[in-house]
């Protein structure tokens, strides 16, 4: 049989689809464009608006993320806590105080001459004498000390952890320097959040845009069917 009349090929020599059924083709792949449309711009909003929320409520939170931690003393943003006790980190300062040292000692031990002498003799017994055991004691103390407006603790810290308590030290001072710089900006930055996270909130432009284009699009589907 011939090919008919109407009958129109594609490029490459396939027979192209009927007129009516690439129209609707066309109007399902534009219609489920724009539902991902929609949909993005609604995850956009979603991720923008959680994103100005976390910002509000970490600004808003009194004592803010913590920083460090130390034998039961946590450092936060704006406050420090420890012993059960809590304070502003405004005014605060720390020191560590150490003392004493630690003290090596050499003597010998009976076993030692004993068993000298009975494997070598007096050669064994001069040996052992000579074999001194080494030990050490240790008399060194270590305290921290954090004062400021409201607190006062004193721990003793493991002699051993002196570098880690020096560091915390440093940035328990560090970060009551800073906050006392901050502190007057503290209350406009949290109204300065609120305001975004309000704004950000209400602003659904491209959301209704891109809903209103959608039902365009169906409307016009369901009437060309």
């Amino acid at each position: 049989m011939g090919k008919s009349r109407n009958q129109r090929t594609a490029p490459g020599g396939r027979p192209s689809p009927h007129p009516r059924r690439a129209a609707a083709l066309r109007r399902h792949f534009s219609v489920t464009r724009a539902r991902l449309s929609a949909a993005r711009a609604r995850g956009r909003h979603r991720r923008d608006v959680a994103a100005a929320r976390q910002r509000y409520e970490r600004l808003k939170d009194p004592r803010g993320v913590r920083l460090a931690r130390f034998d039961g003393i946590r450092l936060y943003a704006w406050r420090i806590r420890g012993m059960r006790q809590e304070a502003s980190i405004v005014g605060v300062s720390a020191r560590v105080h150490s003392s004493g040292s630690r003290v090596a000692t050499t003597h010998w031990t009976t076993p030692r001459v004993v068993l000298g002498g009975l494997l070598l003799g007096r050669i064994g017994l001069l040996l052992g004498a000579l074999l001194r055991r080494q030990s050490s004691r240790d008399f060194r103390e270590l305290f921290l000390a954090i004062a400021g407006p409201g607190i006062a603790i004193v721990i003793e810290c493991n002699p051993a952890r002196q570098l880690k308590a020096r560091r915390f030290a440093e940035r328990v001072n560090s970060r009551a320097l800073a906050a006392a710089r901050e502190v007057r900006r503290r209350g406009p930055s949290i109204r300065a959040a609120k305001r975004d996270l309000d704004r950000i909130s209400r602003d659904v432009a491209n959301i209704r845009a891109a809903e209103r284009r959608l039902q365009s699009l169906i409307y016009h589907a369901r009437r060309n069917r």
